[in-house]
């Protein structure tokens, strides 16, 4: 079974995955979600493009500029 997705024309394959439900699986998402935060959301925050953002272990809430 494929599990990946197609992006501007290049097939990203995802090779390892975290079963729902595991123990380990709000850990890494957890982990995985504060580096994105501190490296991408952070900068998108200073410069205005992101108006509000809040984050419950791996679910996100944004309030973004229209364009």
């Amino acid at each position: 079974m494929f599990e990946g997705c197609i992006s501007g024309g290049v097939i990203y394959e995802q090779r390892d995955v975290v079963s729902m439900g595991a123990s380990l699986g709000p850990v890494l998402a957890n982990i995985i979600m504060t580096e994105l935060e501190r490296v991408v959301v952070d900068r998108l925050v200073q410069c205005g493009s992101i108006k509000f953002y809040a984050r419950y272990v791996a679910e996100t809430l944004l309030m973004v500029k229209p364009e």
